[in-house]
Order: C-alpha cells, then structure tokens, then sequence
C-alpha cells in the first residue's frame, strides 16, 4: 500500500493555544478598535479559515492570516460587514483548520460594544 493512516499522530488538536479579543469597540477612536485573534496550528500546513458570523448564524467576514504561511496565525477584523461597522452585540468567530486525517473546527465569541 502506498499510504498509512495513522489517526493517533494528529493527536486530535490542530489548533492550539488559541487566544482572542474579548470584546472591543470599532468606534475609530484609536482605542481597542479591532478584534484580533492568534493560534499556532500544527500537523498541516493548509492554511486555515477564518469566518465572523451574527448570531443567527450569517456570515459578516472571512478574514485573512496576518502573518506569513507558518504555524503561528494571526486574524484581525475591523467590525465592518457590508459595508459598514455592524452593531453593537456578541459574534461567533469560526476557525477551521482542515487536514487529510479531518479537520479541527473551534468557535470564539466576541463583543462589540460602544
């Protein structure tokens, strides 16, 4: 056979040590003015994809890796979707990091606030 499946060295966790903004307030004042969100993904290098949705479950923005294709990542949205800042509420952020052996989805809250 020319290929192996080995579940057990994916170790069930692409992504690790994520971390992410809590809250912020896109209001341009200079101050906690963007969601930011950091993890290091491991066992693949597919990049990974990103997605703001409301809590209703419609898609706002799909973001784009800040930093050069690597393992560490870093995800940054400006509140805006459609063309405008949305309001203020809570939104899910969706990472998935995809592989051959399956791939690993986690979700994050975030808040707007003003």
């Amino acid at each position: 056979a020319d290929q192996v499946y080995v579940p057990e060295a994916v170790g069930g966790r692409l992504i690790r040590n994520l971390a992410h903004t809590r809250a912020f307030s896109p209001n341009g004042d200079g101050v906690n003015d963007a969601f930011e969100l950091r993890f290091t993904q491991v066992q693949t290098s597919v990049p990974a994809g990103v997605t703001v949705h409301s809590l209703g479950g419609r898609e706002l923005a799909r973001l784009a890796n800040r930093l050069p294709a690597g393992s560490q990542n870093r995800f940054t949205w400006d509140g805006r979707a459609d063309g405008g800042v949305v309001p203020p509420g809570v939104y899910v952020v969706r990472v998935e990091v995809p592989a051959d052996a399956g791939s690993e989805t986690r979700l994050a809250l975030t808040h707007i606030v003003y």
